[in-house]
């Protein structure tokens, strides 16, 4: 950071806070459906109960439910014990998530891509209106890499590894992430790499340790994080498997997910690009899809903004996010604008895929040219 200029960081602290503010107003908009998951699950942590025994609206690991708690604590002292003030809070906290990966982008690129990133309508709704922390995960996971990439000790790989296991306990959106970094043969040592995956697997697992004890939590882990299945179907994933119902979709969305890791991980030299590759892919061959899944691979397409393919993108998203329709699933939106049915997750899933093949060939020709 020190090699930025002190005016940009100024412009981007302000930039910074008025997006914050974009996302609080977004939040303005009402509750929905999650939003109410996150109060039961703050009312069973702050209870002291576990969170998988209480309700079957939490899916994920604990991280997230403490944050929840923390931030009905803060909220309710500082005022009514409100769900619709708990919901500005959360959407202040990803706000701050936000700027952080932005700081990643400029860090990466330019002011203008991270401006791009804060104010793009996608992550204004998702972490305003929808308050979904995926977010959190990615930008844990994404600091956990390039820790692990410029380690060069045994020491430096398993504190990178407890920092991805810490996003894998928050939410398990890199858990196929994995393989490719075991096949990533051009990254450190082979012996690095497994240290780094078995730890962060060591730290999700221990993470339930405090709730398996109780056997209807125990229970509840099982049932509403290791099997939870989201809603299916509207996707490429279904498009393919329609013809065959011997393999699940989720089953064949793994089996994609990891085989296409597995080949392009063993070809890349700048492994820095690896997980931004891994959101587009995990999105694109997703076998169900809602609407805040939609920014999960954004921070990789504002950082190949370059592209008219990754504008073509964010029009997509966004039509889907302003957008009630049958192809869409439910019609919870912050702003409905029309419900003509123009726009499908397929289509958004297809313009991922072709600018995931497109960087892929890009790094792939700039490799052997250096």
């Amino acid at each position: 950071m020190n090699d930025i200029p002190a005016s940009t960081k100024r412009l981007l602290i302000i930039a910074s806070i008025v997006s914050i503010a974009l996302r609080i107003l977004s939040a303005r908009r009402g509750d929905n459906y999650d939003m109410e998951s996150w109060w039961l699950v703050s009312e069973g942590i702050l209870s002291g109960k576990s969170v998988y025994s209480t309700t079957f609206r939490y899916n994920y690991g604990p991280v997230w439910a403490y944050i929840l708690a923390a931030l009905r604590w803060l909220s309710s002292s500082t005022g009514a014990d409100t769900i619709t003030r708990l919901h500005l809070f959360i959407a202040a906290f990803l706000g701050i998530v936000d700027c952080a990966l932005a700081w990643y982008v400029m860090r990466r690129s330019s002011i203008f891509l991270a401006a791009l990133f804060l104010f793009n309508p996608i992550s204004v709704l998702v972490s305003g209106y929808h308050v979904q922390f995926d977010n959190l995960a990615i930008l844990i996971g994404l600091l956990a890499w390039e820790k692990f990439l410029v380690g060069t000790t045994t020491r430096d790989s398993i504190k990178a590894g407890l920092l991805f296991g810490a996003s894998l306990a928050t939410k398990h959106i890199f858990a196929i992430f994995l393989p490719w970094i075991l096949f990533a043969t051009m990254v450190r040592q082979k012996k690095e790499r497994f240290l780094f995956c078995s730890t962060s697997m060591k730290v999700f697992i221990l993470s339930f340790a405090p709730f398996i004890i109780e056997p209807e939590s125990a229970a509840g882990i099982t049932n509403h994080v290791l099997r939870y299945i989201s809603t299916e179907g509207h996707t490429i994933v279904r498009a393919l498997n329609v013809y065959s119902d011997s393999i699940p979709d989720r089953t064949l969305f793994v089996i994609l997910l990891a085989g296409l890791g597995v080949y392009i991980a063993r070809r890349i030299r700048d492994a820095r690009d690896l997980p931004l590759l891994y959101l587009c892919a995990l999105t694109a061959l997703s076998s169900g899809m809602a609407r805040n899944y939609l920014a999960i691979p954004l921070i990789a397409v504002v950082l190949w903004a370059h592209t008219p393919l990754a504008w073509a993108y964010v029009v997509a998203s966004l039509l889907a996010l302003t957008t009630v329709n049958n192809h869409l699933g439910v019609s919870e939106v912050a702003f409905a604008c029309t419900n003509l049915s123009f726009i499908t997750y397929e289509a958004a899933q297809m313009l991922l895929v072709i600018l995931f093949v497109m960087k892929y060939r890009n790094l792939r020709e700039s490799e052997r040219v250096s």
